[in-house]
This record gives C-alpha cells, structure tokens and sequence, in this order.
C-alpha cells in the first residue's frame, strides 16, 4: 500500500507571550493522498493558519512546534534543518496565501518573481522558466501580456491568480490554500475555485483548503475537519460532516449559515465567547459555550465517538454514535518515498 502524500500526527504548536504560551494548535493529526482535497474550517483564531503555516515551517519567531511531526512523502519536515526545509518549499509544498498584494514583492515585475523561484529550486534556463510561467499565466486566466507587469497595476482578482500561478511553478506535491478568495467578490471567487479545483484534478496535487467558508469548503473538498481551540474536534468526508454532523460546534457553525434553499429561517447564534488560548479550560474547550454540555464535560477529555471515517471529540454528540476502536499502533516513518 503506498503511503500518503502528506502525514500530520499530533501536531501542536506554542507561541510564547508575556502572558505565557499560547496553545494555537493541539494534537492535529490527519492525512492526505495524491489528488485528495481537505479542508479545515472553523471560527477566526482557531487555529487554522497555525497549522498552515506550520506545515511550511514559515511560524512566526514566537512560535514552536512543541510536538510531532509533519511527513511528505515519507520525509519529516519539522527535523529538516533550514536550507535543505527551503528546497521543500515550493518544490514539494507551497501555499497560496490570503492577502495576495503581501505575497508579491512591490518593486519586482510579477514575471521576475515567478521565474526565480523556479531557477531556485530547478536546473533550467532563464527562457525555459519564463516559458513556464506564461503557460502557468494560461492556466489561472490571465493574459501574458500581464507577466511583466507590477502587482500594483493586477486588479485584486489577477494578484490572486498571479499567486495561485507562483504556488504551482514547481508542480508542488501539495498546495496549501489559506482562504485563497476572501477578499474578492463573489462572481470572481467562483471563476477563481472554478480553474483551481480544474488545475489540482489535473495535476494530481494533494490540497488543503482553509476557510471560515462552510459553502466554499463544501464546494472544493472531499474531505473537512472542524477546528475549535486549537484542536480538530470533527473530522469526516465534507458531504457526511456537513449533512449528519457530530460535534454540537459543528451543528451550531452549520447553523449559523444561510441557505438558498428550502423555507427562510432564523440563522442560529452561538452564546459566548472562543476560550482563552492562554488558560484553557480543563475537560472540553467548547463545553462553556455548548448546548449539550454535562459535567463531565467541564473536567474530563471528550473521547472520539463515530467511527474511523468521520469522527468527533465529545461526550455528548447531538446524534447517538459508538466510541471509535483503538486504532492499531503506527509505524514511524523514516524513509524517502521512492
């Protein structure tokens, strides 16, 4: 059986403050395979551009991977030293990021920028790079005539295109897409998933997608997990998760989403306030906020109830569902993918 493309298991990630560390990520584990498509959806400072950002090794100077680890294609990213984890970069992974004019640099042509880092991470030739990056222009929609242009003369929605076309200039295993479209209206933001769900499919990439979206991750993943303090507390196929939720937070964001279909009625809102990351309380962070929540659920550990393809962290799920079976040990991976 071959491995998966990417492996996280039990990441979790600190970032120190005067106040103490803040526990941004806690005990994130997933997979992903070639072609497959995850999203990650939650409520803002959950947790979700952490992980992102982990995986590229691009945290902030506060932050620490305080455990685990993060294989592609069998190899651990977080033990990489600096210069061999940037040949990774792009090359293997990339990341379209949200504010598109942050990702470009001001004072160079798009058309330079796009072009150095394939000569970084590849042995060609300045015309075979160049090359590339007009079929890339292509493939995203954008004319050539634009590639020699400054960011400042791209509307929002060619920046975010031109970035897209950065992210797969060294067909990267995995392309990780934090909230790709959010700034950009909705006709374009259609036009834009529209050509990245065409380009991964083509091109076999894995994706992760991160939104606070619940309609754009329903659009383009197969695969969803739910974040919350940190942590993925539902994870399962977009579809499943989406229509029989688990967790009570994930029935809640469901409901707080208008739908254009079926009769009208009052959107759900969430009492209360994400805890403190800082101090966190103990049992279920989601318990001082949560309809259902018991006793228990104020000072012990949820388990994971529902089954090995679509999972939960609770006590008390808002449909009956069996705890998850202990899962037989993992073997560490310590070998390249061949």
């Amino acid at each position: 059986m071959s491995l998966p493309v990417l492996e996280v298991k039990d990441l979790t990630v600190e970032y120190a403050t005067a106040r103490g560390p803040v526990h941004a990520a806690t005990g994130v584990t997933f997979t992903l395979a070639e072609g497959d498509s995850m999203g990650l959806v939650g409520e803002s400072g959950c947790g979700k551009t952490t992980v992102a950002l982990s995986l590229m090794r691009v945290l902030a100077d506060n932050a620490t991977i305080v455990r685990g680890h993060v294989w592609l294609d069998g190899v651990d990213l977080t033990e990489l030293p600096e210069p061999v984890m940037a040949k990774q970069r792009w090359s293997k992974i990339s990341m379209v990021f949200q504010a598109a004019m942050n990702s470009l640099d001001p004072v160079h042509r798009v058309s330079d920028q796009i072009v150095e880092a394939i000569e970084f991470h590849e042995d060609v030739s300045r015309a075979d790079a160049f090359a590339r990056a007009r079929s890339l222009f292509g493939a995203v929609g954008l004319d050539e005539n634009m590639l020699r242009r400054y960011p400042h003369e791209y509307s929002g929605g060619m920046r975010q295109r031109a970035v897209i076309a950065m992210a797969l200039a060294c067909n990267p295993r995995v392309i990780v897409a934090d909230e790709p479209t959010t700034a950009l209206d909705v006709l374009v933001q259609d036009r834009i998933l529209d050509q990245l769900r065409e380009i991964q499919a083509r091109l076999r990439m894995a994706m992760i997608y991160i939104s606070h979206d619940v309609a754009v991750i329903a659009e383009v993943t197969s695969t969803v997990g739910v974040m919350y303090a940190g942590r993925i507390v539902e994870k399962g196929p977009t579809r499943d998760v989406f229509v029989t939720p688990i967790h009570p937070y994930t029935e809640a964001l469901l409901g707080s989403v208008p739908s254009a279909r079926g009769p009208k009625k009052p959107l759900r809102t969430l009492a209360g306030d994400p805890p403190d990351l800082i101090s966190l309380p103990p049992g279920c962070p989601f318990a001082p906020r949560c309809p259902n929540a018991l006793e228990r659920c104020r000072v012990e550990d949820p388990p994971m109830v529902g089954s090995e393809g679509h999972w939960a962290l609770c006590w008390n799920p808002v449909r009956p569902v069996e705890p998850v079976s202990p899962a037989a040990p993992v073997k560490t991976l310590t070998m390249t993918r061949e």
